[in-house]
């Protein structure tokens, strides 16, 4: 797992949902700066995992699992992985709490699309108008 910037560090993650898979046409793949990661379902609600590494991000936990030996940074997956601990409520715990979360992740994820959609629409209709306008 390689990239970040002087400003963006290595190590931030993102859910692979069946909505986001159905969005697209073709099947998905991961680059090279990019690593599947699949948690054990018996320990671990995936979605609860997804937090985690959320939380640890944005507190700048990953930060400490950098290094750039070249030009572009590097995340130390498996000394992340074997270093950091992470805090595991009973399994229905964890999922009634990420059923909760993960309701809000969607409607912000639809949100967002809708967002999208609409600053689309809004640009393109200008766009053609603008140009209507001066064909006239």
């Amino acid at each position: 797992m390689s990239g970040g910037s002087k400003d963006q560090p290595t190590g931030r993650c993102a859910i692979v949902t069946k909505q986001l898979l159905d969005y697209f046409e073709h099947p998905l793949v991961c680059s090279n700066f990019c690593k599947v990661i699949r948690v054990n379902t018996e320990k671990i609600y995936p979605f609860w995992f997804y937090l985690y590494w959320q939380q640890a991000y944005a507190e700048g936990i990953t930060t400490k699992y950098e290094n750039q030996p070249s030009g572009i940074k590097n995340f130390q997956l498996d000394e992340f992985i074997t270093s950091e601990l992470i805090l595991l409520p009973p399994r229905e715990v964890q999922e009634h709490y990420s059923n909760y979360l993960r309701t809000v992740f969607e409607l912000k994820s639809k949100m967002s699309f809708v967002n999208y959609n609409l600053s689309k629409i809004l640009d393109t209709s200008f766009e053609n108008l603008y140009y209507d306008f001066d064909d006239n």
